[in-house]
């Protein structure tokens, strides 16, 4: 009776310590499973490109992209498809906005701002986020906001590449952020919003 009792008291020890790592690997895969980043709306036809933080005597240092979501998500990571021309070294902000319009209303800014001097004379993603996190609601028009935070110049400043077949969408600049001018009527700036922070 003692061997069995101390049999069986060592099976529930060895039960009780290989119990755990399995139920931890079992939480971990709940959590992983849970993670599913995808790109919720997006524009990645390039047709042609506009200038910003440029000196042409509009001095657009904010433009302006409009996009409906076809359905109810929550923004997280925010791209917008940048490059430049010569050496510029300004810091450009991203603000999500509601529309009114056809112009910015109400917005919200990124958590941090990205510095012009980090493009290339390429297209490249530029990664924006809300780490709160941004609600859009469906079938509603809203609009990425870029600001210029610096002088404009006339070699130096970034270009945004659009599409110039989005019927319904505007793409505008402005030099003070409340009269806008548009630069196309049924365009579209290349962008994506990923519903998780990237």
């Amino acid at each position: 009776m003692k061997r069995f009792l101390i049999i069986l008291f060592s099976l529930l020890i060895c039960a009780s310590v290989n119990s755990e790592p399995l139920q931890k690997k079992h939480m971990a895969v709940i959590g992983l499973g849970q993670i599913n980043c995808v790109t919720k709306v997006s524009q990645e036809t390039y047709v042609t490109e506009f200038s910003f933080g440029r000196d042409l005597g509009t001095d657009p240092i904010y433009v302006w992209s409009t996009f409906t979501p076809s359905e109810a998500f929550t923004g997280y990571t925010f791209y917008v498809s940048l490059k430049k021309a010569g050496t510029p070294n300004v810091d450009m902000q991203l603000a999500v906005c509601t529309v009114s319009g056809a112009d910015p209303d109400s917005c919200t800014n990124a958590d941090a701002v990205v510095s012009s001097s980090t493009l290339t004379t390429s297209y490249q993603w530029i990664k924006y986020n809300i780490t709160a996190g941004y609600a859009f609601s469906a079938s509603t028009q809203y609009g990425i906001r870029l600001f210029w935070n610096g002088a404009v110049g006339a070699s130096d400043y970034a270009l945004w590449g659009y599409d110039s077949d989005e019927s319904g969408q505007y793409v505008k600049y402005s030099a003070d952020g409340s009269s806008w001018s548009t630069q196309e009527s049924s365009g579209q700036s290349l962008f994506k919003i990923v519903n998780c922070v990237e």
